[in-house]
């Protein structure tokens, strides 16, 4: 599809209100770790059918990757409603479909930290033994180059653009910025998350699916909005970070926090333009 086609696309359908846009185009969840996408995911996952739906992942949780993905053919790719997983801004080129992307974004402080909880809590991670080995602090792990994920990590996937670790460029965030401008249908804040599921509700025209209705009011069901899933233990407070370890995380996410300023423009321009009011500040971390 070409670009300025696709462009065209995104800016009719970001203006219209009341829609069934998840009918007529394909969505890409760009899921960018602990940034409470696996809870978001698992909501996007009750308005959709399951053969509706493609993950791309890893093989190491049994679920398919970049290479699978690749190998479906544009017919098969058709038949597909939803495409989530741990993948850049770039994926639209590779489906026949015209497409509308969505993300949540977080403070890049508070993903850091739940980050380094993350890891350094679970021993079937790859970074799990090194830090134990090394008894590395937060700072220490940022500066160690040893997770991409702790090098504006939300820049690398919203520019589509790979760079190695500490040498990510303001042309990069520049990129990132034009890509949530310019294809993005609903930029949320994990911050904002209850807000950011309403207005992923009313962008894209989601229903509630009939059977919840019945079973919530039957077995008293949750509510399909709200989801906490993968969610960090005894994770450390912003506040308790030493000087050391704070500027460590602020220097090799200086673009991040500029794209996370950025996007919360963007999310409160949405929730104005789609007649919302904010609920306040999730105060839940993961």
């Amino acid at each position: 599809m070409p670009e300025v086609y696709l462009k065209k696309v995104f800016e009719m359908s970001t203006r219209r209100i009341n829609n069934d846009l998840h009918r007529r185009y394909a969505l890409i969840f760009l899921h960018i770790p602990k940034n409470a996408g696996t809870s978001l995911r698992k909501i996007i996952e009750r308005f959709y059918e399951q053969e509706d739906i493609y993950l791309i992942y890893t093989k190491a949780y049994n679920l398919p990757d970049k290479s699978d993905f690749n190998a479906l053919t544009d017919d098969e790719k058709r038949k597909i409603k939803v495409f989530m997983g741990h993948v850049s801004f770039g994926l639209h080129n590779n489906i026949p479909q015209p497409c509308l992307y969505a993300t949540i974004l977080r403070d890049p402080v508070e993903r850091i930290i739940s980050l380094f909880s993350h890891v350094s809590n679970d021993p079937s991670l790859p970074y799990y033994r090194r830090i134990k080995a090394e008894h590395m602090g937060i700072g220490e792990f940022v500066r160690s180059g040893l997770a991409f994920e702790a090098d504006n990590h939300q820049t690398r996937v919203l520019s589509g653009i790979h760079a190695e670790f500490g040498n990510c460029t303001t042309e990069m965030l520049e990129t990132a910025k034009n890509n949530l401008k310019e294809y993005f249908v609903v930029v949320g804040l994990t911050e904002y998350f209850v807000d950011s599921v309403f207005l992923m509700k009313k962008a894209l025209g989601w229903k509630t699916p009939f059977y919840h209705s019945i079973f919530k009011i039957l077995f008293g069901w949750k509510n399909p909005f709200y989801e906490r899933s993968n969610v960090s233990v005894d994770r450390p407070r912003k506040d308790s970070l030493s000087k050391d370890d704070l500027n460590a995380i602020i220097n090799f996410n200086k673009f991040d926090m500029d794209l996370y300023n950025y996007a919360k423009g963007l999310f409160l321009d949405q929730i104005n333009k789609y007649g919302l009011s904010l609920h306040g500040q999730n105060k839940e971390g993961n």
